[in-house]
């Protein structure tokens, strides 16, 4: 029977816009230099088991840890990742609980200010006509980008629309 759901299930959430986002947002490196920065493999964007909404800079492993521990099933979201914290760190948007499918959070960009990055982070919502699967979710976004001493958060909200 699960089996059989999984293609209308994955048809619903790409109906309303669900699923990884993009190829990658785009980094200004400052120099005129255009980056991807990665995004952590095997993270399964909508359960993650964050709670609540969270925008997280993490750049040490013990902070790794213990963000990795807080996950709803750390086994199945694999090891904790091998992460050089002397170059990169790890950026987090987690949108928390949501009553049903349809819901999605991003990081859309990250740009260069000098003294460190303007993360551009987009929550998106269903909107009341569009189905949705009947499952509590909690969408996350976790990429690498290369080392900063400072990150500014900027939020976007949508609404998708289907139809």
């Amino acid at each position: 029977m699960r089996a059989k759901l999984l293609p209308i299930a994955l048809l619903l959430l790409a109906a309303c816009g669900g699923g990884a986002a993009g190829s990658g947002p785009l980094l200004d490196s400052g120099s005129g230099e255009i980056l991807v920065p990665t995004r952590l493999e095997g993270m399964p964007s909508h359960h993650s088991g964050i709670a609540t909404e969270r925008r997280l800079v993490i750049r040490t492993r013990a902070e790794l840890e213990a963000f990795w521990a807080e996950l709803s099933h750390p086994n199945s979201f694999g090891p904790v990742p091998a992460v050089d914290f002397h170059s990169e760190m790890l950026i987090v948007a987690a949108m928390g609980t949501r009553p049903s499918g349809g819901y999605r959070v991003s990081v859309e960009s990250v740009a260069s200010t000098g003294s460190g990055y303007n993360v551009v982070v987009k929550s998106v919502s269903p909107a009341r006509e569009c189905p949705t699967l009947a499952v509590i979710t909690q969408p996350i976004d976790i990429l690498r980008v290369p080392v900063a001493r400072e990150v500014r958060f900027v939020e976007q909200a949508e609404v998708h629309r289907c139809g």
